[in-house]
């Protein structure tokens, strides 16, 4: 999944560990179980591109 901040601040727990992405960041996630996550705005408001592979 290729994904894209466009403002603003994210933060992704991967489990193991939390990554935060700023706006004009990409953000690359891989499919499956082991890459399981949760996104949560560091600020107020993120505006966001997700795209999904069908």
């Amino acid at each position: 999944m290729h994904n894209f901040v466009l403002e603003d601040e994210l933060e992704i727990d991967f489990g193991s560990e939390r990554v935060n992405y700023a706006g004009g960041q990409r953000i690359f996630i891989l499919e499956g179980e082991n890459n399981a996550h949760k996104a949560r705005a560091v600020t107020p408001l993120v505006k966001l591109i997700l795209v999904e592979d069908l």
